[in-house]
């Protein structure tokens, strides 16, 4: 077996040395932040003592069970066995609800040990060490007695870790109690030590987490930092090698998950931020023993959600990414980018946050030198699949890219729409993935601003870019989705012109007939000059259809219109007319699923559906929109709309 050689760490020395923790000290004399962020680990570190080390005995359960079965909502915790909802009030007792309560006291217990290791190592406070030693040296005595079960409860099954029910989740624990167990080594006897890598370390990473392999996967990344660090801490050279330098070790996914435009494949915010944080720890550890474990695609990782940000650096929920993200809060990682890259737009980045988190400390440069990131620039992230166009006020995208895997959503050809200072078409995201919801609305078709055909969910595929044309008065991108669902052909073309108006033209064809569902969900009250009457019965029994509720149907020939009023602001709709078309309305699941959403869908049966339609954000008053559309050539079409007094005309191209 290939192995890795390298000089066996002095303690410390997996993440931070003696000369690095120097530096922290250094940096808390001289800067106020970094004063600040010391005063909360030492008073974190302070309660820890004062409440004692109570480790569960018995493991953590999935934390996606902790979340109301009737509306999604995540759990608040009451007491070890009291969990409530805090939308509709239920309370929950019993399983699997108390055993996530003992999952996040075991993470906390993990995280604990690395404060306490650093407050004894930063101040030389004696009672912050026996706290540390009472937690690792706990753990190591009960590690081998936990079962091995997953979260279905089956024994040693292949997901199923001792302390966590997901080897996830005994990764995400194990790296913290390295780094902790190489804070206090120096400090422990030998037997000690042995104790600890013989018993805990060692069997956690080589015989629990590395009989599962993901290839090229966020979970792999956590899983190979849990075993590299472990392999690091206990002189293992295969299982180093194999973290590090197999085909699924770090070095692979650095290189073969991070797309060329520095999205992570699965094309989510949510795991690319997830991803940011398994990568560091084994990165940074590779650095102490000698190895360059950042090729330039690295760097790409922090650098896209820079370009990709909305305004007010919002991400939104791109397939499995909860809610989304505001950046800001998730941006604690590029604290080790800017010691590593010196880049002021990750500085800028840091700016906009108050620096007092545990890697800023170990990490962040004492004074920032800043450069604002740009999110005013339309931009196209080839790779990922996803076109921004956007102008100072208004935002749009159109997502044609790789389904993402596991956590892809059937949502090719979607858009989100960006004006008046907030999302108001929105993507679903996700909710807890134990909640029936999650796969019945949110990943689903009818749950994103797309085009669905006979009510059924999209094919997981990859579209194509036809277009893209920024920087313009008319600013335009097109895509093709044609494996979407086969033996249809399917073309969207979005153009973003000036005052917040934006085109789209959605094109479907096929040799039989369909029925095809434009759908948009927009946030606020909905309204249209539409004859809309009650239906007495849901307008679909599966694939998220059964969750619309209130429906409302018109049928129409012409041209019609809707709006959405959202306070001080809103969305104008008008759709130019088909024969046969109906209207179909009523609200849908938001994120938190409590939050119900307005949506439309515009029905059409026939072998072929051409939808145009403007979408114009408004501030304070709704226009009166006018839409219309005819062919100029065989190459394009001429569009013009009006917007009260303001009239444009658009050539948008024809496939």
């Amino acid at each position: 077996m290939p192995t890795l050689d390298f000089k066996p760490i002095q303690h410390p020395g997996l993440i931070l040395t003696p000369h690095d923790l120097d530096a922290i000290k250094q940096k808390v004399r001289a800067s106020a932040w970094a004063k600040a962020t010391f005063d909360d680990l030492i008073a974190e570190a302070d309660r820890w003592t004062s409440e004692g080390v109570r480790i569960p005995d018995r493991k953590g359960q999935w934390m996606h069970f902790y979340a109301c079965p009737e509306d999604g909502t995540h759990l608040r915790t009451i007491s070890d066995t009291e969990h409530r909802c805090p939308a509709c009030g239920k309370t929950y007792t019993g399983e699997p609800y108390d055993s996530v309560v003992i999952r996040n006291r075991h993470m906390a217990l993990g995280d604990a040990a690395v404060d306490l290791g650093l407050a004894y190592h930063l101040t030389g406070d004696q009672k912050y060490l026996q706290t540390a030693r009472q937690i690792v040296l706990g753990y190591a005595d009960r590690y081998l007695s936990y079962p091995l079960v997953d979260k279905d409860g089956k024994a040693n099954a292949n997901d199923g870790g001792r302390v966590f029910c997901t080897l996830l989740n005994e990764s995400n624990w194990l790296i913290a109690v390295c780094w902790a167990y190489d804070l206090i080594a120096p400090d422990l006897s030998t037997s000690e030590r042995r104790h600890v890598c013989e018993d805990m370390l060692h069997p956690a990473g080589a015989q629990v987490i590395r009989r599962r392999n993901l290839k090229i996967h966020n979970i792999q990344c956590w899983m190979n930092s849990a075993m590299g660090l472990a392999a690091l801490c206990c002189g293992d050279g295969e299982l180093a090698h194999h973290a590090i330098r197999s085909e699924t070790g770090l070095e692979a996914q650095l290189e073969k998950g991070i797309l060329s435009d520095g999205l992570w494949w699965e094309c989510s915010w949510g795991y690319h931020f997830y991803t940011m944080s398994a990568l560091w720890p084994l990165t940074e550890a590779a650095r102490q023993i000698g190895l360059e474990a950042s090729p330039p695609r690295y760097k790409s990782l922090y650098d896209a959600p820079l370009r990709f940000a909305f305004p007010g650096l919002y991400l939104p929920p791109l397939n499995d990414s909860g809610s989304g993200v505001h950046l800001p809060d998730r941006c604690e990682t590029y604290e080790i980018a800017c010691a590593r890259w010196r880049d002021p737009r990750h500085a800028g980045l840091l700016q906009n946050v108050e620096r007092r988190g545990r890697l800023a400390l170990c990490f962040g440069p004492p004074d920032l030198a800043p450069a604002p990131p740009d999110t005013t620039e339309s931009v196209n992230f080839p790779a990922g699949g996803v076109a921004i166009l956007r102008d100072q006020t208004t935002l749009v995208t159109l997502d044609y890219g790789p389904h993402g895997g596991g956590h892809g959503h059937p949502d090719k050809l979607g858009l989100i729409l960006y004006g008046a200072g907030r999302v108001m078409a929105p993507d679903p995201g996700s909710i807890q993935y134990g909640v029936p919801l999650h796969l019945e609305w949110f990943k689903t078709t009818v749950s994103h601003n797309t085009v669905s055909v006979d009510m059924s969910p999209q094919k997981p595929c990859a579209g194509k870019l036809l277009t893209f044309r920024p920087g313009r008065d008319a600013q335009i991108a097109s895509a093709s989705a044609d494996d979407a669902y086969p033996g249809v052909r399917f073309r969207r073309t979005l153009a973003l012109l000036t005052n917040g108006i934006v085109l789209d033209l959605c094109e479907l064809s096929s040799d039989e007939e369909h029925v095809y569902d434009y759908i948009y969900h927009n946030r606020g009250a909905f309204s249209s000059p539409l004859p809309l009457r009650d239906l007495s019965s849901p307008i679909g029994a599966g694939h998220g259809y059964q969750h619309i509720r209130g429906p409302r149907s018109a049928r129409t020939d012409g041209d019609w219109t809707a709006r959405w009023d959202d306070g001080d602001a809103g969305v104008c709709l008008a759709m130019t007319g088909a024969p046969g078309t109906e209207v179909i309305t009523g609200i849908g699941p938001g994120n938190p699923p409590s939050e119900m959403l307005p949506l439309i869908l515009a029905r059409r049966r026939d072998r072929a559906a051409q939808f145009a339609v403007a979408l114009v954000v408004y501030k304070n008053s709704a226009p009166d929109v006018q839409l219309s559309l005819e062919a100029s050539g065989a190459k394009a079409w001429r569009v013009r709309v009006q917007v009260g007094d303001d009239s444009r005309t658009v050539e948008l191209p024809r496939y």
